[in-house]
């Protein structure tokens, strides 16, 4: 007789299947509409989430709470310049730099944000710190770096702690987070708890996690990606 609650946070496979290969997205089904079923109240993690879940699944709206995700305290706090130098100086990241923090996936789109700094003006190029663990898709970004002569711009930093993970973000002139899908996107949220300049995509619970106050590109067009950059880094 206890109430349950359960929380959903995306239903990514639902938009991108192609990205979940040999995997029973049909068992997927079951198991979300069971629990959505079984649940007294369901919350989701966003607007976007929501909707998702009133379409796939025919869920009332009266039975889903949206209640956004939080990110540490950590974030909120600010950085003197002294310790900004000193985790530059132990992770080997340049004086100015744009910023990627996630995982390396077809999903998180890195490979646009690659793309886009081809685009730029000499006078804005400056390099892009990559914080996630490498795979097969890392691959296909250094070999585009190396076939664009952009390798000496790109930065993997590795080993970089948690405690020490929003003084990289304070660091970044821009953070840049242009993936293909998110039921919400907490590095946004992260970045701007940190007060940088954010970019991102305008589709799914990224525009959610950015607020008003950050630049929404289409995540597949990277003229687009590099426009906001330049526009950033020009603005007072």
């Amino acid at each position: 007789k206890i109430p349950k609650i359960v929380t959903i946070h995306d239903l990514i496979y639902r938009h991108l299947p192609e990205l979940f290969p040999g995997e029973n997205l049909d068992a997927h089904d079951r198991q979300l509409r069971k629990a959505c079923a079984d649940s007294e109240r369901i919350i989701a993690v966003s607007e976007s989430t929501k909707r998702d879940l009133e379409n796939f699944f025919s869920i009332r709206s009266e039975k889903i709470s949206v209640i956004y995700s939080a990110c540490d305290r950590r974030y909120r706090l600010r950085d003197s310049e002294d310790r900004k130098n000193q985790i530059k100086f132990k992770y080997h990241l340049p004086d100015r730099y744009l910023l990627y923090v996630g995982s390396m996936t077809v999903r998180k789109n890195l490979l646009s944000i690659v793309q886009a700094m081809r685009l730029l003006p000499r006078a804005d190029m400056i390099p892009l710190v990559i914080v996630g663990a490498r795979t097969p898709y890392t691959d296909v970004i250094q070999k585009y770096a190396e076939q664009h002569e952009l390798t000496k711009w790109l930065v993997f930093p590795t080993g970089i702690r948690t405690e020490d993970l929003p003084t990289v973000y304070q660091g970044a002139s821009i953070f840049l987070y242009t993936s293909l899908y998110e039921g919400f996107g907490m590095p946004i949220l992260e970045a701007l708890a940190c007060g940088v300049p954010v970019i991102t995509s305008n589709i799914s619970g990224m525009s959610e996690a950015a607020g008003p106050n950050s630049l929404l590109v289409d995540p597949k067009r990277p003229e687009e990606i590099a426009a906001g950059i330049v526009d950033i880094l020009s603005s007072a």
